[in-house]
C-alpha cells in the first residue's frame, strides 16, 4: 500500500484492496479530518476523488479517468496528467 498525506491531501495505492481503500479506509481518513482522498485504481486506470468529509464519510465522491488532469483542492494550479501517470509501464 501506498499511502501519502499533503496539506490534508491523502493519496492511497495498491493492486487488491479497492474496495478496503473505499469503504474502510476512506471513513476512516474522513473522521480523521482528511479533506481530499485520492483512491487510484491502477486496474481500471482511474483515480476516485473523495471531498467534503461530514460526519465521518466523504460526501463528494467522482471519478477521473485519463486525458482528464487532476489538481489538488490544496493546490489546484498542480495538475497531475492522467495520461502520462497510466502510461507508465
Amino acid at each position: 500500500m501506498v499511502f501519502r498525506l499533503v496539506n490534508n491531501l491523502g493519496i492511497g495505492a495498491q493492486k487488491n484492496s479497492l474496495a478496503t481503500d473505499l469503504q474502510e479506509k476512506a471513513d476512516l481518513y474522513a473522521s480523521a479530518g482528511i479533506v481530499e482522498y485520492w483512491v487510484v485504481d491502477v486496474e481500471n486506470q482511474r483515480i476516485l476523488v473523495m471531498a467534503d468529509a461530514r460526519d465521518g464519510c466523504y460526501r463528494n465522491i467522482r471519478i477521473v479517468f485519463p486525458p482528464n488532469p487532476l489538481a489538488p483542492l490544496c493546490k489546484p494550479t498542480g495538475l497531475l496528467d492522467l495520461a502520462d501517470l497510466f502510461s507508465v509501464q
